[in-house]
């Protein structure tokens, strides 16, 4: 069975164990990685086949959307899905 990897990157490690087991109980074909931060993240995309990222824009390593568009410059073919309690409509746009 193939697994699919995804990868939650979130500073709120509450958050992250969370969407962990929502993921395991929902699916059994995927391996779940955390990181903190976006050089965390980073690593994990550059060391890793990662399917899907699961993100929040608002970590203590970057600012506005610097995260995401680091995420896309490294890895623009792996999906990231916004997973923020950020509620600017500019942000949101």
């Amino acid at each position: 069975m193939t697994k699919y990897r995804i990868l939650i990157a979130d500073d709120h490690p509450l958050y992250r164990n969370a969407m962990r087991n929502v993921l395991a109980d929902t699916f059994d074909d995927v391996e779940v990685m955390e990181c903190d931060d976006i050089a965390s993240a980073e690593t994990r995309l550059t060391s890793n086949a990662i399917d899907l990222v699961l993100l929040d824009l608002t970590m203590h390593d970057v600012e506005g959307l610097e995260g995401i568009a680091r995420l896309r410059a490294l890895t623009p073919s792996t999906p990231v899905i916004v997973c923020s309690a950020q509620d600017d409509p500019d942000m949101v746009r």
